[in-house]
């Protein structure tokens, strides 16, 4: 029985298992990522929408928040309101489909841990399982 190479292939076996469940992990951050640049898109095309940029200059004037009514049609929907804060930037929208609040674009560090999930996933149990073999071979006695 060669110990060494049976931990060899155990650490191998467990970094192939932690780098699926890093693909899984990634996945599923993917479709977060995707889903917030899709709000973020879509809350910038209404927002840069002319409708919206014409009566924004009404958030200049105002002290704190301000919400205007009345109806915009911009990008295929009915924009029944929009409220600004910080002086022109608008923060909400409420149209005739839903609610739209402001939000943030991915940031670059979300698309990296995106590739860094499988590769975490193979090394960290792989490193781990190397460590516990070469702490366990300073207990074994080599006989010459």
């Amino acid at each position: 029985m060669n110990i060494k190479r049976g931990m060899r292939r155990i650490a191998l076996l467990c970094g192939i298992a932690g780098a699926a469940v890093g693909g899984f992990v990634s996945y599923a951050q993917l479709q977060d990522v995707l889903f917030q640049r899709a709000m973020h898109n879509r809350f910038e095309r209404l927002v840069n929408s002319g409708g919206i940029k014409n009566q924004a200059g009404l958030c200049q004037h105002s002290n704190g928040p301000f919400t205007a009514l009345g109806t915009i049609e911009a990008d295929g929907l009915s924009i029944t309101s929009f409220t600004c804060v910080d002086n022109l930037r608008v923060d909400s929208i409420d149209t005739n489909i839903g609610h739209f609040d402001f939000t943030p674009a991915p940031s670059v560090w979300a698309y990296l841990s995106i590739a860094l999930y499988p590769i975490l996933g193979f090394f960290v149990p792989w490193g781990a399982n190397r460590l516990l073999e070469w702490v366990c071979a300073g207990f074994v006695e080599h006989r010459k």
